[in-house]
């Protein structure tokens, strides 16, 4: 959880300036990003037509649970109208409406989970190796 940033400020530009590219790639792991994170290939996997049909799934579920997180965060509305107060007060606000909505996930309503068989099936494999 970073910002606020700038109205218009992209997620690959954010991505790539408060770190997050670099510690995927420090790590060896890749995080998956809808297509505004095109040009990032080694590092943030977004859906494309070289993807078989398990991982395709498996990807729209994870951008369908992100969504799904941002509507939780939506319904408290902090982000729809103009915040009055200073930069400090808003990401006190928003950091609160997150570990609100984290709560509400762990304890009362989880979001689904995002594996399917195929991912499963390969998961099992490659750790059994």
């Amino acid at each position: 959880m970073r910002g606020p940033f700038p109205a218009g400020t992209s997620d690959i530009t954010v991505a790539r300036r408060e770190g997050l590219v670099d510690e995927l790639s420090r790590r060896g792991q890749k995080a998956i990003g809808d297509r505004g994170y095109n040009g990032e290939p080694a590092t943030i996997s977004t859906p494309n037509a070289h993807d078989n049909k398990g991982v395709a799934i498996f990807k729209r579920r994870a951008l369908m649970r992100h969504e799904n997180f941002n509507g939780i965060i939506k319904r408290f509305a902090v982000t729809h109208d103009c915040f009055r107060h200073s930069k400090e007060r808003f990401e006190l606000a928003f950091e609160a409406v997150c570990v609100i909505a984290q709560y509400k996930i762990e304890n009362e309503t989880p979001l689904y989970d995002i594996l399917i068989e195929q991912v499963r099936e390969r998961y099992e494999m490659n750790s059994t190796i």
